[in-house]
């Protein structure tokens, strides 16, 4: 037998294949002298006193002496060989059917090793000599197979609909490590954390590079957690694909569907496009012995115009599916006019019900607290309403502003009329639309830097082709409301200036100068002007709320009936004869005592007219019943 190695070093020969060479040429000596001198009964009587038969080694290229092949691609060196020969002549075999050999030493007993050299077909065969030198475990580097190149295709952990990212490389020449495959997948694959952690599709965690074989498929994940992945899912974007019905085009690439863990959506400019791609999709449903949920399942038209609504019919199978005039993908609510109109509204009514929720909570734990009361908002109502501010967040929405202008009148303990504008300024709050500004930037701007999202950079590019339409026509008007043309922005982006910060902060000055020439210009409490502070009022820091109730009353103007311009009745409710303002009461309402003090001492942020604010409502109550 002729066995190769593909080493690069030389290989030496067997010493099994010497030993057998030695007995055959023993045996037929033997029976030469046997047919000579005469067989005799006993071997032991027999002496043998010729010299011993030479040896006759092989080549290597013999084809009764078989390789042995070094699994670290190393070979026996000389002087390994020389003392290897040394200990065969010392060591001679046991006699054999008449003592054809002189034992000089006793035989050794069989190791394992010897035991598992030994044919199984011939009995006659010696034990095989121990190899003088261990063999090395095969490095991967001599190993060929390790540098041939692979083509490997990777999943996202728990994803069915996830379509897969393929990648083609040659160890150690386009990706030298593990580590450096997770760098280029983190690029490529959407992960909360990145790409950090490969397992087989069975949950077997690979450790590194060799372990990925070629033509195999993996998981990739953030975390240690494995999720298995069904693999009939992710398959459905090709068939569409290879059906080439529906669809919608956008700029260079055709999409056919958008999935999202269980959530599919389907795709199609047409009726007839439509109802071929579901036609497709029974077929497709039924070779995977998958149910689609009819009554879950929702079907919507989106329409440009006005006009009269095409009424369509539409089943799966003999089910008949329901078209509707909003839906929600993902916690976005769409509307047949494409617009954000009906998602802001949901977005209102979660964050009213979230308020009622966490209200009294706020009372009992943080009623002391100013600042702990605007932390809850933030975390647990402002995070709810910013859902989808990349996309809605270029225009300022007054119903998500209400919602913050209502919860602050609360915690102030102000009256439900007096203006938003009055109590945004006297708690220093940005609006909701500063925030959600924020947002849409610094999403627009990643898509640019990083190219993120294949789609996503062709829907960008359509919408740079629709300026002065739909949202491209809010995005224009946010950057000249903040003092900038669209194209300015864009030559300044190319310049490698990041606009970002700078526009927010020119957002919030606008909003600042806004808010001040609306209380300028207002009926309601227009002195409120004289009392504004650059920063938070120090009232507001005081422990007691009830103190910080009524020194907010008297600064928002709730205190006196001549604000409320829409009453008829506006005099003193203690004396009855003049206009109530905060001069009358302090010069001029006879129920009170005269101070010297100024409006503006008497309403300073640092609530120094406490006091007599006290009195004033003390008085109030026990003339009118008013406190």
């Amino acid at each position: 037998m002729f066995t190769r190695t593909f080493c690069s070093q030389s290989v030496a020969p067997s010493r099994v294949g010497s030993r057998m060479q030695q007995y055959e040429d023993a045996a037929n000596e033997e029976d030469g002298g046997n047919t000579a001198d005469g067989a005799a009964n006993d071997p032991g009587d027999l002496e043998d006193n010729s010299p011993p038969t030479p040896r006759h080694d092989k080549g290597p290229n013999s084809l009764s002496a078989p390789l042995a092949i070094a699994g670290n691609g190393a070979h026996h060196s000389n002087d390994d060989s020389d003392e290897d020969d040394v200990e065969e002549e010392a060591d001679p075999p046991n006699p054999i059917n008449g003592g054809y050999w002189r034992q000089a030493a006793a035989s050794r007993p069989q190791t394992p090793t010897m035991i598992d050299n030994t044919s199984d077909v011939s009995s006659m065969m010696p034990p095989a000599r121990p190899k003088s030198r261990v063999d090395m475990a095969t490095s991967r580097y001599h190993n060929l197979s390790y540098w041939k190149a692979r083509r490997v295709l990777f999943y996202k952990n728990g994803d069915p609909f996830f379509p897969g990212v393929e990648f083609r490389f040659k160890p150690g020449r386009d990706i030298v490590s593990l580590e450096s495959l997770l760098d280029k997948l983190s690029l490529r694959m959407d992960l909360p954390r990145g790409a950090r952690y490969v397992f087989s599709m069975d949950g077997d965690r690979k450790y590194r590079l060799d372990e990925l074989e070629d033509g195999a498929s993996y998981v990739v994940s953030s975390y240690k957690t494995f999720k298995e992945v069904p693999p009939f899912i992710g398959d459905i974007e090709e068939m569409f694909r290879k059906g080439q019905a529906g669809g919608v085009v956008v700029g260079k690439e055709k999409v056919w569907s958008l999935a999202y863990a269980d959530d599919l959506v389907v795709l199609a400019r047409g009726e007839k496009g439509m109802k071929e791609m579901l036609g497709n999709m029974e077929k497709y449903m039924r070779r995977k012995k998958l149910t689609v949920n009819v009554e879950k399942s929702k079907m919507m038209v989106f329409r440009k115009g006005g006009g009269r609504r095409k009424i369509n019919e539409w089943k799966w199978e003999k089910n008949k599916i329901e078209e509707v005039k909003e839906f929600k993908y993902l916690g976005y609510v769409m509307n047949e006019r494409n617009t954000a109109a009906a998602h802001v509204r949901e977005l209102v009514k979660k964050a009213n019900k979230i308020i009622g929720a966490v209200w009294g909570i706020g009372e009992r734990k943080f009623g002391h607290d100013f600042r702990r009361r605007i932390m809850m908002f933030d975390s647990l109502v402002k995070s709810v309403m910013m859902y989808g501010a990349e996309i809605w967040g270029w225009r300022e929405q007054e119903g998500l502003e209400g919602v913050q202008g209502k919860y602050l009148k609360w915690v102030l303990g102000v009256d439900r009329e007096t203006p938003g504008y009055i109590v945004m300024e006297e708690t220093k709050r940005d609006g909701i639309r500063i925030e959600a500004g924020k947002r849409a930037i610094r999403f627009e701007e990643r898509l640019i830097e990083r190219g993120e999202g294949r789609i996503l950079q062709e829907c960008l590019k359509e919408k740079r082709k629709e300026i002065g339409k739909g949202v491209w026509k809010e995005r224009e008007a946010y950057f000249e409301r903040n003092g900038y043309a669209g194209a300015e922005i864009e030559r300044m982006r190319e310049g490698g200036r990041a606009m970002t910060d700078e526009l927010v902060q020119r957002d919030r000055d606008v909003q600042v100068q806004e808010r001040r020439t609306r209380i300028r210009e207002s009926r309601y409490n227009g002195k409120y002007e004289k009392i504004i502070t650059e920063e938070l009022p120090k009232y507001l820091g005081r422990e007691s709320r009830k103190e910080r109730v009524i020194i907010a009353g008297f600064r928002c103007g709730n205190e006196e009936r001549e604000n409320k311009y829409w009453n008829e009745d506006r005099v003193c409710r203690m004396c009855g004869e003049k206009k109530e303002t905060i001069e009358h009461m302090l010069n001029e309402c006879v129920e009170l005592r005269e101070r010297e003090e100024s409006r503006e001492e008497m309403l300073n942020e640092d609530g120094r007219g406490i006091e007599w604010m006290k009195k004033v409502e003390w008085r109030r109550g026990t003339i009118c019943g008013e406190g």
